[in-house]
């Protein structure tokens, strides 16, 4: 009976999961049906109900799901980011009305006012957006990566859970979680309708394409999560992944204007000839795939900002074509990654097996140690980013892409495509080699070396401790410099196959005359200077956060801001008050002040290295001399700012890991001195049997020598017979 009633029940529970997913589908095929018919904010209200409806629905995510809710809601750290983006919201929202204030005075007409709220809208949507790309892959792609680290996957692939419940479970409590920091700005975003409002429809349409992201970007993360092994190179492969898409995508639109302008005569039309038309053509490709671009999808509704019919026409086309983007590629590495799940782990299990037997042939091919082990250790021993089959795809066609620029460059002025105005076609040429190819090319690789050398150093000190390796190496007689060093300098050398990439881009642009040879040197010492601050940044935080996970997102996001997040704080209290303030406001005051915004691309990472890049037309120009000098003095004195934080930087990682080792001046394992030979000590000496010399003086002769000890030994009694 017991069996029976068993065997009832499941049935029963496949019915009801089966009956109650045909219900959301029918509903979702009804809502696509009526899609023409209904308003744009009906849609996204029961598009939200839908999905609400499906998380409700337990059956479908099993246990996993209420223990990472319940798990999550008890850490401090998701309160206190959900704090902190509601005091950035506010802040914001107080820092523009004062800045209002102090321009127009507290009277000011409704319209001002209305004004005012639209701005702060929109400055709502980029810090929401900017936080849902970072904190998405952060959030998620640690979810089945740190279940391998700890090694407790093989219990949950053990239990009676399915693949689907495990996914689902750890993508949705995660997003759930995603949703109250992004519900945090909501209430004082209601703060905007009395002062004015925005358009209702327009905000659902806002929240509608955050939510569209980040469902894309939790897809990814947990796809990522479960091709890799550790959850660091899961994050670093998403936000590449990530950025790829939207480098190919943005670059791919250069097609049509450049088709227009008659440089690529027909390209945007291929594979179409004169007498026969492609039913899909290139420009087709590059529209869907610029479909989940939300740069390109702001620029599209800002033409149409101006009159409300013209937005009202062109939102609902724009938000269908991202959610159908977004939608697709998160619900495909969601089903990807439930039908790898079991697969993967079964294979990774298998081949640790078989490692362990030949662990010693990898050991061959390495130099020998040396003078200088840590060195060793962390250059040859130490592995850097290791990417899946799919991360070394992205990875080539990247590397692929970037020299794109310069093939199609080439072919055409081989092609007589350079031949408008009175420039010489090769100079032409050049000079797009050095615009695109060098400067932004060069540039991109450049920064995403740096990020991976704060990712390597991020996880340098924790990966240790998480192996429990880290206890043999304090154990050892290296000194903390010593260590510190070595950790350092592996960070900045874990890169050193990327300079073959990044050297093959400079050596083509310096054969096609698109940079100065001279500038080369100065561009390496500037990266190499950059490298530094940034291992030292992840060096900072490996030793004290408390995972390498926290360590390499805290790294990131330090690394993010002075790489150009300054300009947020520099346009809050430096440029909006100076433009809000009368007295600043004149040609004299903007004289005045004009140094600020150069020495803020001095102290910009990316914008320096593109600077050094020079192609020697900047110079020649009459009008951009002055400033080209200008701007090359200020950049120059910002990579001597970020050579200065070395030593500093230094200082402060050291002493950080003296603090938490315990391992301080008094109890460092010195090395043994070699003991230097003692001078003689005179010992006494007992004379016997000496003879007066015959020369009067009262000397005598030594015949015989008994060394003694100093002390003297003790007197004892008589001696029994």
């Amino acid at each position: 009976m017991s069996l029976l009633r068993s065997v009832r029940d499941h049935v029963r529970g496949n019915l009801v999961e089966s009956a109650t997913l045909g219900a959301l589908l029918a509903g979702a095929v009804a809502l696509v049906a009526l899609s023409g018919t209904l308003p744009l904010a009906y849609q996204v209200v029961l598009w939200g109900l839908l999905l609400a409806a499906l998380t409700i629905v337990g059956r479908l995510f099993g246990p996993v799901l209420y223990y990472d809710l319940v798990r999550s809601a008890r850490r401090l750290r998701f309160v206190l980011v959900r704090t902190l983006y509601a005091l950035l919201v506010a802040f914001v929202l107080c820092w523009l009305f004062f800045i209002l204030v102090m321009e127009r005075g507290w009277r000011m007409p409704h319209e001002r006012m209305s004004e005012f709220a639209t701005t702060f809208f929109y400055t709502f949507l980029v810090i929401q957006y900017a936080t849902v790309k970072l904190l998405t892959p952060a959030y998620t792609a640690g979810a089945i990566a740190e279940e391998k680290e700890r090694k407790t996957l093989e219990f949950i692939l053990a239990t009676d859970l399915r693949n689907r419940e495990i996914i689902l479970g750890k993508v949705v409590s995660r997003l759930l979680n995603l949703s109250l920091l992004l519900l945090a700005g909501v209430p004082i975003l209601a703060f905007l309708q009395l002062l004015g409002g925005v358009d209702f429809t327009l905000a659902l349409a806002a929240f509608a394409a955050t939510a569209l992201t980040m469902y894309s970007l939790a897809g990814l993360s947990i796809l990522n999560s479960v091709l890799c092994r550790r959850a660091r190179d899961a994050i670093v492969l998403t936000y590449l992944m990530s950025a790829a898409y939207y480098m190919l995508a943005s670059g791919a639109l250069i097609i049509n204007p450049l088709t227009a302008a008659g440089v690529t005569p027909g390209l945007a039309d291929f594979p179409s000839t004169d007498h026969w038309k492609s039913p899909v053509e290139l420009r087709d490709v590059v529209e869907w795939l610029n479909a989940g671009n939300a740069g390109l999808a702001v620029f599209r509704l800002g033409r149409g900002s101006g009159a409300n019919t013209v937005l009202e026409a062109e939102l609902p086309g724009v938000l269908g074509r991202y959610a159908l983007f977004h939608g697709l590629a998160g619900t495909a590495c969601l089903v990807w990654a439930m039908m790898r799940l079991r697969v993967l782990a079964l294979r990774e299990t298998v081949k640790r097996t078989r490692r362990k037997k030949g662990a010693m042939t990898g050991a061959a091919r390495r130099p020998r140690v040396g003078r200088f082990p840590m060195i060793w250790k962390e250059v040859f021993a130490e592995g850097g980013l290791r990417f899946n089959a799919l991360g070394r795809i992205v990875v080539g066609v990247l590397f692929l892409a970037s020299f794109l620029p310069a093939v199609i460059i080439y072919w055409e002025y081989r092609t007589g495509g350079f031949h408008w105005g009175r420039e010489d076609p090769w100079k032409q040429a050049t000079i797009w080699v050095n615009v695109i190819q060098m400067r932004m090319v060069g540039t991109t690789v450049a920064v995403l070396m740096l990020l991976a050398i704060v990712v390597r150093a991020a996880g340098s000190i924790r990966s240790e401790r998480e192996r429990n390796t880290f206890d043999e190496l304090l154990t050892t007689r290296l000194t903390n410099s010593e260590i510190l060093f070595g950790k350092w300098l592996g960070a900045v050398l874990s890169v050193r196959w990327g300079w073959a990439w990044l050297g093959l881009i400079w050596l083509i642009s310096a054969v096609f005359s698109g940079v100065q040879v001279a500038a080369l040197p100065l561009i390496l010492v500037t990266w190499v200077a950059y490298a530094a601050v940034g291992a030292g940044v992840g060096l900072w935080f490996s030793v004290g956060s408390k995972s390498a996970l926290r360590a390499t997102v805290a790294a990131l996001a330090t690394i993010l801001f002075l790489f150009g997040g300054h300009w947020l704080l520099g346009l809050l209290f430096c440029y909006l008050p100076m433009a809000a303030i009368p007295s600043l406001r004149g040609m004299e005051a903007s004289r005045n002040f004009y140094w600020i915004p150069f020495l803020q691309l001095g102290q910009t990472p990316p914008f320096v290295l593109g600077l050094f890049a020079y192609h020697g037309d900047e110079f020649e120009r009459t009008g951009g001399m002055k400033e080209m000098v200008e701007l090359t003095i200020t950049s120059l004195f910002g990579a001597g700012c970020w050579g200065a934080m070395l030593p500093v930087l230094w200082i402060l990682v050291k002493r950080r890991f003296e603090k938490v080792t315990g391992r301080v001046a008094e109890l460092r394992p010195e090395r043994v001195a070699p003991r230097r030979r003692r001078p003689p000590v005179p010992k006494k000496a007992l004379l016997i049997d000496a003879d007066p010399v015959t020369n009067g003086q009262d000397e005598e002769r030594i015949l015989t020598v008994l060394p003694v000890d100093e002390k003297e030994p003790e007197e004892k009694g008589p001696t029994p017979s």
